[in-house]
């Protein structure tokens, strides 16, 4: 069933004309007024209502300027606003300081005028966070919306980013996972290089706070004793150790970084490719796959990412190739043991997956806020299986 729900921007109240008894919603039951009569101006609402319960109401957690903008990708909260809508959830694009004891003060999407309408709200039923930047959370004012969110018993995912160094050691701890996990060390010495290179000819350096691939290198140690060190359309030749660690440390010394073995990819056309999965949370340690995307390394070899020279390979050509059964327990796997590491309901993320030359599969990355796919089945299963995620968990007690 559904209410209208009418709000007046000049006064802020919410109002009903539909049943005189008490209707409630958020997650402190607020009570929406019952007005005999409806004033043109105000906006008009089309939520769900069970019983006496309108919603739920679903904040989205975005990042703040300096003059109160919201910072974040405009069209995923557009997304969520019209797929929400359309399961009768209202959607509230709020901010760290737009939050306070008993409510939100933040931005609802009017079709009417296609216009995002700054309003008042009760608190939300629960909370996805999509704060932008590593940065944004490292700030007081995010953590202090964790601790009222946790205070008030309202239910939020995900909690924060996710590290490579961090990943890593949490699917380690994990036995069924392990075997899948590319060796990893942490880089801040030369000694986990030398460590590294003579274990494998072949590994990357990347950025443990990084994405799209990012100040990714790989080293390629040859056995003339050359050792090159590539970056994207870049390639330097050293004759030793000490010099390489001398031109990497610029690096290392500026942000966190790990060392990971090199895998021998399975090719398409001689060219490597890693799998792209989107993951949603569709039962309590049940995990879904909403879809599986390809990325193929350009000539240079480096990465997959299409920022960086790779391209987008068709899922379906290469669908007989994959033990997606297999993929299927791994995916759980991750989902389990990143909430059991990080104490958080984990809820959605993506994993960069390699398929090796002899048929192993890989975890290279796992990202706790997966950018947008660009496949359209991708992007349209995904934000499905949000959207019922998020109103099964805002409905929860």
């Amino acid at each position: 069933m559904r209410i209208k729900l009418y709000y007046d921007p000049y006064t802020r109240r919410w109002v009903q004309n539909e049943s005189e008894d008490s209707i409630k919603w958020g997650h402190n039951f607020l009570e929406v007024t019952f007005s005999g009569s409806i004033h043109e101006k105000l906006l008009p609402f089309n939520l769900a209502v069970n019983g006496k319960v309108v919603g739920p109401i679903v904040g989205v957690l975005a990042g703040e300027g300096e003059h109160y903008e919201l910072i974040g990708n405009p069209g995923t909260f557009l997304r969520l606003h019209h797929s929400l809508s359309s399961s009768g959830a209202l959607c509230v694009v709020f901010t760290p300081s737009s939050l306070h004891e008993t409510g939100l003060n933040g931005y609802i999407y009017f079709d009417r005028i296609s216009k995002w309408v700054k309003a008042e709200t009760p608190l939300p039923n629960i909370v996805y966070n999509r704060i932008p930047f590593r940065k944004m959370e490292k700030a007081e004012s995010f953590q202090d919306v964790l601790a009222f969110l946790h205070k008030q018993s309202i239910p939020y995912f995900n909690p924060f980013f996710f590290s490579k160094w961090n990943t890593f050691r949490w699917l380690w701890n994990n036995p069924e996972l392990r075997h899948h996990l590319p060796l990893t060390k942490s880089l801040t010495s030369i000694q986990a290089l030398i460590e590294m290179l003579h274990i494998y000819k072949e590994v990357y350096i990347k950025p443990s706070e990084g994405s799209k691939g990012k100040g990714i290198f790989k080293i390629d140690s040859k056995s003339s004793g050359e050792i090159l060190l590539l970056s994207k359309g870049n390639q330097h030749s050293f004759a030793n150790l000490n010099d390489l660690w001398e031109a990497i440390r610029s690096h290392t010394a500026s942000s966190p970084y790990i060392i990971q073995q090199a895998i021998q990819s399975d090719r398409i056309n001689g060219k490597r490719y890693d799998l792209r999965l989107l993951v949603h949370s569709v039962a309590t340690e049940k995990y879904q796959v909403s879809g599986i995307g390809v990325r193929m390394a350009g000539e240079q070899e480096i990465t997959t990412h299409i920022p960086n020279g790779g391209t987008i390979y068709p899922y379906e050509q290469i669908k007989h190739r994959i033990d997606e059964e297999k993929i299927d327990l791994i995916v759980n796997e991750i989902g389990k043991q990143l909430t059991k590491e990080t104490n958080s309901f984990i809820g959605e993320f993506s994993i960069d997956l390699g398929k090796s030359a002899d048929n192993h599969y890989y975890i290279y990355e796992v990202n706790s806020k997966p950018m947008v796919f660009d496949e359209r089945s991708i992007k349209n299963k995904g934000l499905e299986n949000l959207t019922k995620l998020l109103i099964m968990r805002a409905s929860t007690p």
